[in-house]
């Protein structure tokens, strides 16, 4: 049976989640604290970050079809506490070897976080309205998390980005006591064959293709406002109103579940997302910036709902929603480090080229995936 949670139980799946993903929403400022506090040049900051961003995937995809079997409140303790950890020791890292070894242990903690929020989203009695209150969280809180890290920064570079975090993840722990017991509900039926194998793969391609192409380019959204010579302090308040953004994104996704279907908000959504990227990229522009910039956060939030919500609806024990959610996190990994590289090799414009051509790819898997779901059922 599907499982009703708690509104208590949902405010900490919300925050479980929000504390796997704005490490990687608020990657832009990292790696501007990275540059600056570390002397990096572009490709050996998205390296470290793509490093960290793909354990989280690996992770959390390796957990996609056990998660099940496991207790989903203590593996996300679990991640928790060894995310709080890598992000303390990363901040008093003093070389890049450093901060590789400690964000590389606070992903593999992220990635166990976020398998243990999909599959139990997945597995409640309504996982599309949850998804879009869910993905809600990470985009309001990054908001004001982006506004204290940007002063971080700007006072101690990469140590104050990392504090930041740290402190937040300290803040939310003692919550997630509270965070639902998956397991013994999946364990109180016989779990079933893993079916629907052709769209999933499919819409598991489309979700780590979209992801790449997009973190090629937000990676560095910090390196694109200084190109408008912007300060960090001024890029921080902008950061903030395009991570706000993404809670207009979930919360359009909410009101239009099951009734325009799927076919139609996803690829217009991903026409919507590569239009946003090009506008940043090509247009230099202080108010195209930040509309482009706000435009992407919405539409990239309002895609993961959509896509999300037709993983869960293809396995209704969450594993093809679990293995999305890893997918997406593989990709936030493979995206910075292919983004510093064609940036030093062609400069910003590359991303542009990528994120059409990916768009175009994903819009085929798309329509492939979604031939075998309806949104109603």
């Amino acid at each position: 049976m599907p499982k009703q949670i708690t509104m208590i139980s949902t405010v900490a799946v919300c925050l479980a989640y929000t504390i796997a993903l704005v490490p990687g929403n608020l990657s832009p400022l990292i790696v501007g604290g990275l540059i600056a506090g570390l002397g990096l040049g572009v490709a050996d900051a998205g390296m470290s970050l793509s490093i960290e961003l793909l354990l989280m995937g690996i992770a959390a995809t390796g957990l996609a079809t056990r998660i099940s079997r496991i207790d989903a409140r203590n593996a996300c303790l679990a991640g928790a506490a060894v995310l709080f950890l890598g992000h303390g020791f990363a901040a008093v890292a003093g070389n890049l070897e450093e901060v590789i070894v400690w964000r590389s242990l606070a992903g593999v903690g992220a990635g166990v976080v976020l398998a243990a929020v999909n599959a139990t989203i997945a597995g409640s009695s309504n996982p599309p309205r949850l998804y879009g209150l869910t993905l809600m969280a990470p985009p309001l809180i990054g908001a004001v998390v982006a506004f204290f890290m940007s002063r971080a920064i700007a006072a101690f570079a990469h140590a104050g980005a990392y504090g930041v975090l740290a402190l937040l993840t300290l803040l939310v722990l003692p919550i997630l006591v509270v965070f639902p017991d998956y397991r013994r509900e999946a364990m109180s039926i016989q779990p079933e064959p893993l079916q629907n194998h052709g769209p999933g793969v499919a819409l598991l391609l489309a979700t780590f293709i979209m992801g790449t192409c997009m973190m090629a380019y937000f990676a560095f959204l910090e390196r694109l406002g200084v190109r408008l010579d912007l300060s960090i302090e001024r890029i921080g308040d902008i950061f903030t109103a395009v991570v706000v953004g993404g809670a207009i994104g979930a919360g359009i996704a909410g009101v239009l579940e099951k009734r325009i279907g799927l076919r139609l908000p996803l690829v217009g959504g991903v026409i919507l997302h590569a239009t946003a990227i090009s506008m940043v990229v090509q247009i230099e522009v202080l108010p195209v910036y930040i509309a482009g910039a706000l435009l992407e956060g919405i539409t990239l939030v309002f895609l993961l709902t959509f896509l999300l919500t037709t993983a869960a609806l293809l396995d209704p024990l969450g594993r093809w929603a679990a293995a999305t959610g890893g997918a997406f996190s593989l990709s936030l990994g493979a995206g910075p480090y292919l983004g510093g590289v064609l940036i030093e090799a062609a400069g910003f414009e590359a991303l542009t080229i990528l994120n059409i051509a990916g768009a175009i790819v994903v819009i085929f898997l798309i329509l492939w995936a979604t031939k075998y779901v309806r949104a109603d059922q």
